[in-house]
């Protein structure tokens, strides 16, 4: 045993041989900075990037540089450059057998107790979904020599990952939209789920996750599959957010429309699928206590047409974009849509009568009692 004067502290026994050199050692240790020890054990970038104090308990073996058991950060957070990627109270990692030379790494569970990100969006961005993926790639020493599809028949790659489960506990993100006018400031609380079978050479098995969350105070639900280690990007997941004010978009929607933005909320049901560099989203948005701000505004016709007597209507949407994600912006599409529905009201009303009185579209006028 032995303690360190940074305050860390080591005890294990095992067995050593000089020639040729092996260590192998059962051990257990404390209070290690993980930015001394990580670069010691591999040259991937994500391990070389944690910071935090290191705790656990194993097998390690020299000169091969392998581990097995368990480990724990805390007050942590992965670095690049001179910024903080994302930060956390702490990680227990479960189940963990690793190898440096070839990178063969398995993880049974992950659990990240309150992480906190942050995600600028631009024209270049990439979807949430490409986004966790690409930090993957990028921080794990997975080269394109490796990279292949399922079923391909070329040798076995040396880098080997799986990962069983990754769990999120209480996170929390800060979401700057840069390509709004003003920029547009949020943040997502209370951010918890599971990602599944994060496993590379990639099979047929995909990456399946759930969360949930608040955006603004606003319970949202984020759930789909995706391949995080294939060359193209393909997945799909659903997204929805049950009761977000509008006033949310006040700023950035009220020179773009004579809705009344300061009042009324939104529900949103979205399904996204990525395949071959496109983007395939549909859904609905359904929107309650929304208002023109006056009588004589345009979209006071379209919205009376629209409106049922529960002071709510619906919008449907299906758009098709192509990479990268961020060059299209959701809110832009949803009001030129909207303003669709202007146009058509100031053609003929009839356009937009739905429901009871669908019966009427095509028609000249409509016929009703006096007084109904």
């Amino acid at each position: 045993s032995a303690k360190t004067p940074a305050g860390g502290a080591i005890q294990g026994q095992g067995d050593m041989r000089l020639s040729p050199f092996s260590l192998v050692v059962n051990t257990e240790f404390d209070g290690f900075a993980a930015s001394d020890v990580f670069p010691l054990l591999s040259d991937a970038s994500l391990l070389n990037n944690l910071s935090g104090v290191l705790a656990g308990k194993g097998s390690f073996s020299l000169p091969k540089r392998k581990f097995s058991g368990g480990l724990q950060l805390t007050k942590g957070s992965v670095r690049k450059a001179q910024s903080t990627i994302f930060s956390f109270n702490d990680i227990v990692f479960d189940g963990v057998n690793y190898s440096s030379e070839p990178f063969q790494l398995e993880i049974a569970s992950a659990i990240i107790n309150q992480p906190q990100f942050s995600w600028q969006v631009g024209e270049n961005s990439l979807d949430p979904m490409q986004h966790f993926a690409s930090f993957f790639q990028h921080h794990l020493a997975v080269s394109r020599e490796d990279t292949k599809e399922p079923g391909d028949q070329a040798k076995s790659p040396s880098t080997q990952i799986a990962i069983k489960e990754i769990s999120f506990n209480q996170g929390g993100i800060l979401v700057q939209d840069n390509r709004l006018k003003p920029k547009w400031k949020g943040d997502v609380s209370e951010f918890s789920g599971k990602i599944k079978n994060i496993q590379f050479p990639a099979n047929e098995e995909k990456s399946e996750f759930s969360f949930t969350g608040k955006l603004q105070n606003t319970p949202l639900t984020l759930k789909g599959e995706m391949d995080v280690f294939t060359k193209d990007r393909n997945g799909k997941f659903q997204f929805t957010l049950d009761g977000f004010p509008l006033a949310s978009f006040h700023d950035q929607l009220s020179t773009k429309t004579d809705v009344n933005t300061k009042s009324g909320l939104l529900n949103l049901q979205m399904d996204c699928a990525v395949k071959d560099g496109k983007f395939q989203n549909s859904g609905s948005l359904l929107f309650s206590g929304v208002k023109p701000i006056s009588e004589k505004a345009d979209s006071a016709l379209p919205l009376a047409l629209l409106t049922d007597s529960d002071e709510k209507f619906r919008l449907d949407f299906d758009f098709v974009q192509s990479e990268p994600a961020g060059k299209s912006v959701f809110l832009e599409e949803i009001l030129a849509l909207f303003h669709t529905k202007i146009v058509k009201s100031s053609v003929s009303p009839l356009l937009l009568v739905s429901g009871d009185f669908s019966d009427l579209l095509g028609n000249e006028f409509a016929e009703f009692e006096p007084g109904q």
